[in-house]
């Protein structure tokens, strides 16, 4: 499917970055829905480094590891090539700060933040988004 150029994924696995890496070249819009960041941190990177994704959307499961979120939302994992970030997640201020300041060195174009009240992940019921930050930069 080297023409394939948007994907959604509920799971994702060693197997599946694998596949799309070699079978998706030409991917720039990723949308990622329940992600858990660990143990995947390393399979994220090397996905979203490998492609040219411009556009990534990330909704992140609950998490006890802050640290393991706040890594994979930095510049060191983004892609240069990406413009648009959007996640719903939890974010605390200090991790909120630590990201507007990545962002600050990427040539981001849009940042929409969705902080949840809950980190469950409802794909039926939207109502547990409490604020909704648009932030163009």
């Amino acid at each position: 499917m080297p023409n394939l150029k948007e994907l959604t994924l509920e799971v994702l696995t060693q197997e599946v970055m694998l596949s799309i890496i070699e079978n998706c070249p030409n991917l720039t819009h990723l949308i990622l829905k329940g992600y858990r960041p660990f143990p995947h941190d390393q399979i994220f990177k090397d996905l979203i480094q490998k492609l040219q994704i411009t556009h990534l959307t990330i909704t992140f499961l609950y998490s006890n590891s802050v640290i393991s979120e706040s890594s994979i939302l930095s510049k060191e994992f983004l892609p240069p090539s990406l413009k648009y970030l959007v996640i719903h997640c939890g974010l605390i201020t200090i991790y909120l700060d630590s990201l507007l300041d990545d962002c600050c060195y990427m040539k981001l174009k849009r940042l929409i933040i969705h902080i949840m009240k809950s980190f469950l992940y409802n794909s039926t019921n939207n109502s547990q988004f409490d604020d909704i930050t648009d932030k163009y930069l």
